[in-house]
């Protein structure tokens, strides 16, 4: 039966002897942003309204910018970030 397909006679077996379908799995792998995300937390507790040049500036930001808006914006729209309590 594995011939036919063209793969291991593992991986027939293993899904012969499962109650579901095969599921691709992969292991999530962090952001660049990630490791600067306190730090970016931190200005916006004090300036909700700075721009994200000036985030990228501050916090020594080397890369591009390309990527630092997504945290910047997902922690302005958090529910419990000052700009979201309007202040």
């Amino acid at each position: 039966m594995a011939r036919q397909p063209g793969i291991s006679r593992g991986t027939v077996s293993r899904a012969l002897s499962s109650d579901q379908p095969p599921k691709y799995r992969r292991p999530l792998k962090g952001s660049a942003v990630d490791t600067v995300e306190p730090a970016v937390r931190e200005l916006l507790k004090q300036a909700p309204t700075m721009p994200v040049t000036v985030i990228a500036e501050r916090i020594g930001r080397e890369r591009g910018l390309t990527i630092s808006p997504t945290p910047a914006g997902a922690v302005r729209s958090h529910p419990g970030a000052p700009a979201a309590r309007g202040r």
